[in-house]
């Protein structure tokens, strides 16, 4: 299996009393695993066999999360037993028993911000909180993970709160934001000003903490972000943003090493109940990815950042060919696929961050499975 492999040396605009040593211990280590848009279909015509299909959806990457630090997904839809009640072309309302097996595959940090959050109204919000918990408070007892979700909320004046988390045994104070293009009172709406202004605040308050923001925005089925999403990506790392987590594109955009910050501009589809084809009227290709990022800090608001960009074949419809050779569809699981089909996906995501403007992050290729780009930066450090 190919993969892009990062290995970024960054300061993130962090600051901390951190006592510089030869020896990086391990609680000075942690992992992120990401990937973008988990939904689920109710109402359409192959709703049975998805699930049918119940936790044997992540069978084939829950390798990748289930020992991760912090695993992510974007939930794009309410988990109730109300049904969507908002007249919209594609409605999403999820039986519960879904996220059971969004917590069995090792996921521990979710976006609740997204354009399907209030589909079913303030009940589905109100649900979507009730076994948000139960699932949190479950698995927490069983694993050492610690269980935060951050951008929607039944009470208005929470809906914008960000979540405060540790993981336990490591040197690192968390805070997760969580925006989307949802106008409902009850969800964390995006704007570029709003999510900018947080940040500054946050980072003034909290200068040591790792800032983590999850964002659902931009145009879909575009594999490179308008100059506009660029700009403003930017602006709220330059205000204090360690990472930002893009999706909703619903396809792979390009990743960038900028300034202080690294931007994933869109994570794609995960497990998306879908047998769409409207990425075929824009020559859109569903690929998707796991970024799975290994962050050492190494002195003083310093740190090491390894990102792994593993290949998933996420179209649930129709097969891939490359070079006379056919991948089928493994219809909603989400899998790696083997050469010469993760040698595309791979080298699409290397030509998609290029083509981000003023991006300069390069890609070599290492060895025989991999693609590497080495780099260093020291901007955007902050002080106490």
């Amino acid at each position: 299996m190919k993969k892009i492999i990062l290995f970024i040396l960054i300061l993130l605009p962090v600051a901390s009393a951190f006592s510089q040593t030869t020896t990086v211990k391990n609680k000075d280590k942690f992992t992120l695993t990401a990937v973008g848009d988990i939904s689920h279909p109710s109402y359409l015509s192959f709703a049975a066999q998805y699930y049918k299909l119940a936790g044997e959806k992540y069978s084939l990457t829950r390798q990748y999360f289930i020992n991760s630090d912090i695993a992510f997904a974007n939930l794009e839809t309410p988990y109730t037993y109300n049904k969507a009640i908002l007249k919209k072309t594609y409605p999403f309302s999820t039986k519960p028993e879904e996220l059971k097996y969004v917590f069995e595959a090792g996921f521990n940090l979710f976006s609740l911000a997204n354009n399907h959050t209030y589909d079913a109204g303030l009940p589905g919000i109100i649900d979507t909180e009730k076994y948000m918990r139960q699932n949190a408070d479950e698995f927490a007892a069983k694993t050492s993970k610690t269980y935060a979700w951050a951008g929607a909320s039944s009470d208005k004046n929470s809906v914008g709160k960000p979540a405060f988390f540790s993981i336990p045994g490591k040197n690192f104070e968390f805070i997760f934001l969580s925006y989307g293009n949802n106008s409902s009172a009850y969800v964390n709406t995006f704007s570029t000003d709003k999510c900018r202004r947080d940040v500054a605040n946050l980072r003034k308050k909290y200068p040591a903490h790792i800032i983590i923001v999850s964002i659902h925005s931009g145009t879909e089925y575009s594999h490179v972000p308008e100059k506009y999403i660029v700009n403003s990506y930017r602006s709220i790392i330059d205000a204090g943003a360690s990472i930002i987590l893009g999706h909703h594109p619903h396809v792979l955009q390009g990743i960038e090493n900028y300034s202080s910050g690294v931007i994933c501009y869109s994570l794609g589809n995960f497990a998306f109940g879908s047998k769409t084809s409207r990425h075929l009227e824009k020559n859109a290709k569903l690929y998707g990815m796991i970024a799975d990022f290994d962050i050492t800090r190494t002195a003083e608001a310093k740190f090491n950042i390894s990102l792994e960009v593993i290949p998933l074949y996420l179209d649930n419809n129709y097969p891939m060919k490359v070079n006379g050779k056919t991948l089928y569809p493994k219809p909603f699981i989400p899998f790696v696929p083997e050469k010469p089909f993760s040698t595309v996906i791979l080298d699409s995501i290397a030509k998609w961050s290029k083509q981000i403007p003023g991006n300069r992050i390069t890609f070599q290729k290492g060895t025989e499975d991999t693609i590497v780009s080495n780099f260093e930066s020291s901007l955007g450090v902050r002080s106490n």
